[in-house]
């Protein structure tokens, strides 16, 4: 997942930096977190929290082991006894990388800046910031906090992992591939990037390519996300073989590959809001495949099982009416789909030609003057057409 990205606020490895209260027992505790032996840690905290609930070195130390235990809410919960202005700045690391884990990035943002002003040269925090920002939807602000990195951490594997996230968040997939490509130059294992490329690709409309980057790295992506790599893939072989023109002797083994594909991707698919876009895809590959009567019983179980059925699958399927000489379903269908997209020149002119055959003539003449205003001839293309 993207959120590996995250910048650890502290770890085991950085606690010399926790403020050691002088009890003896205190030290157990730091030692005990050290270690890994993180539960026992918060207990012994806890009851010397009991103890002296005001000893602010305590609320210190038990939010950042809160923190290496993934107790996010705990830690939001201490830092309301803190004031952003006189913590540590590993505390306030430890708040706010808890606060963008739990979405409340105006709060991480807090924490965050705290943590850059106490230590300007403190490269987590500095990253942990600029995500948050993007996590936001301020990608300027996010990429100025990156460009003040400090010159030796600039162009480390850190860096380009954040400013992968932040181009990811502004919706720029191909400048975030660019990131994780430059990460993998360097490591050519690193999972965050492998699994940062391989969504990125998918993104650019490559789930081809994904796919056999996950088949080479089985591990960065779950199955569900392979299983939707696949619809992808047989979504988009269904556009293809729509668009190619294949010699009469290959056309319907084109045809039978591609729902052959998508019967296997819907085998594996488990999200419903994925499994019904793929089968309004198998509703036009149905419709190319010259089996009208497949597609619009294919329509009917979309439509019975409650899904919503986007535009092209309605027009598919009022394709698929027409070839079985049901014009009023396939007027049905397109009025629908136009009402959806109501500036979708293709849906009027298909309406136009499902008026005819409908023989309802006012209305074909209707939206066929309409589409002649929107559309009004060039000058000297009427004496072409005369």
């Amino acid at each position: 997942m993207l959120c590996a990205l995250l910048i650890v606020a502290g770890s085991p490895a950085r606690g010399a930096e926790l403020a050691v209260p002088a009890q003896g027992t205190a030290d157990e505790a730091v030692a005990l977190a050290r270690s890994g032996r993180l539960d026992e840690a918060l207990r012994l905290l806890a009851e010397l929290r009991a103890a002296d609930p005001d000893d602010v070195r305590l609320i210190h130390d038990q939010t950042v082991v809160l923190g290496w235990a993934e107790r996010d809410a705990a830690v939001l919960a201490n830092a309301q006894r803190l004031d952003p202005a006189e913590t540590p700045g590993y505390v306030a690391l430890a708040v706010a990388k808890s606060a963008r884990n739990l979405g409340r990035y105006d709060v991480a943002e807090t924490w965050y800046r705290r943590a850059v002003g106490q230590n300007p040269g403190d490269v987590d925090a500095r990253l942990g910031l600029a995500m948050t920002r993007a996590d936001r939807g301020d990608t300027g602000a996010a990429r100025e906090t990156l460009a003040a990195l400090p010159s030796g951490a600039a162009d480390g594997v850190q860096a380009l992992l954040a400013r992968a996230y932040v181009e990811q968040r502004a919706g720029h997939p191909l400048a975030a591939l660019g990131q994780y490509e430059a990460v993998l130059a360097r490591q050519p294992g690193h999972d965050s990037a492998l699994r940062g490329k391989a969504l990125m690709l998918r993104a650019l409309l490559l789930p081809s390519e994904a796919l056999e980057l996950a088949a080479r790295h089985p591990s960065i992506l779950s199955d569900a996300e392979v299983a939707r790599l696949r619809a992808d893939e047989a979504a988009l072989k269904v556009r293809l073989t729509a668009a190619t023109s294949y010699p009469p002797e290959l056309r319907d083994a084109a045809h039978r590959r591609t729902l052959a594909s998508i019967d296997r991707a819907l085998a594996q698919l488990g999200d419903a809001a994925a499994r019904a876009a793929l089968e309004a895809d198998r509703v036009v590959a149905l419709v190319d495949a010259g089996r009208p009567q497949e597609a619009v019983g294919q329509l009917e179980r979309l439509r019975r099982n409650g899904q919503p059925v986007p535009r092209h699958a309605l027009a598919a399927a009022a394709a698929a009416h027409l070839r079985l000489e049901q014009p009023e379903r396939a007027v049905e269908l397109l009025e629908a789909a136009a009402a959806a997209a109501p500036d979708d020149a293709s849906l009027q002119f298909d309406l136009v030609f499902a008026y005819l055959d409908a023989e309802r003539h006012d209305d074909a003449l209707r939206v066929a003057r309409s589409l002649a205003e929107r559309f009004p001839l060039i000058p000297g293309e009427a004496d072409d057409i005369a």
